[in-house]
């Protein structure tokens, strides 16, 4: 029996290296709707928003996708391999079926179109099949299925919780380096105003609440004093700001990095698609 979702495509025949895992998670939209809610009631609307992407090589790239829902936050249920081919040239003139907006309403880019149909193989695990898609990683939605093993399980089981003795009070003296704040409101306002709504330039996390995300200086502080620009800066959530501080601390890792690590399902390990980076003269 299968112990992971790969092995179980491995079963059907099925080469994971043509595959892309899906998990539709958008929060609630047009009408209190989630993406499970609408491949529960509709499964023609559920194909339609899931037919219209962004132009990024994890949708690109693969013959297949793997489409998944959340039921619960935590949850991932398998509702289909989808085999895909992308549209030359499409026209994208409907609203999106969970929005009721028109598709990449807000966003500052043309989207992908895609005709697929679904495919038999898999089909008996539709709505049987559960996998651990990983918290850390839960809001890299679209991965691919080869660098990623996802176990399969019953369904969610939460993890028991973890005590610890805060509240101790210290004395803690620092030399603190200059940065001007109003780049960062700056940067983060162009960042709203190119999206539509804060937006994570990594990921693609989105929320209203602009203090959820970091203006990051693609220069760090410890190489000396330069001139920066507010467009120099990019806007990223908390998870991948701290991930592109993971490298050495004088070369942190750049925007296209941090793009690869999410298609990648941001491993813990240097993603294979990383690129070179410079040496900074000190």
């Amino acid at each position: 029996m299968a112990t992971t979702f790969n092995e179980l495509l491995r079963e059907a025949g099925v080469n994971p290296a043509q595959v892309s895992l899906l998990r539709h998670q958008t929060d609630k939209g047009a009408g209190g709707r989630t993406p499970y809610m609408l491949w529960r009631d509709d499964r023609r609307a559920f194909e339609l928003y899931q037919s219209t992407q962004q132009p990024r090589p994890v949708f690109r790239t693969r013959k297949f996708w793997a489409a998944f829902v959340a039921p619960e936050k935590f949850q991932t249920m398998f509702v289909g391999l989808y085999e895909v081919r992308r549209v030359p040239q499409p026209t994208v003139d409907w609203l999106d079926p969970l929005t009721n907006k028109p598709v990449g309403f807000g966003k500052d880019t043309n989207y992908d179109l895609y005709r697929y149909k679904l495919s038999p193989v898999l089909s008996k695990h539709i709505s049987k099949t559960f996998i651990d898609w990983d918290r850390r990683a839960i809001r890299s939605w679209a991965q691919y299925a080869s660098d990623n093993e996802k176990p399969i399980v019953d369904s969610f089981v939460a993890a028991e919780p973890i005590s610890s003795v805060e509240g101790r009070r210290y004395w803690s003296i620092q030399s603190k380096i200059e940065r001007d704040v109003l780049l960062s409101q700056r940067a983060k306002l162009d960042n709203q105003q190119r999206f539509g709504i804060s937006t994570c330039e990594a990921c693609g996390f989105e929320n209203d609440d602009a203090g959820l995300f970091d203006a990051h200086h693609p220069d760090p502080v410890a190489t000396g004093i330069r001139r920066t620009l507010s467009s120099d800066l990019i806007i990223l959530c908390p998870i991948c700001h701290r991930r592109a501080h993971r490298h050495d601390r004088l070369r942190p890792y750049s925007l296209r990095d941090l793009q690869n690590w999410v298609d990648a399902g941001r491993p813990d390990q240097k993603p294979s698609g990383i690129s070179s980076l410079p040496t900074i003269s000190r």
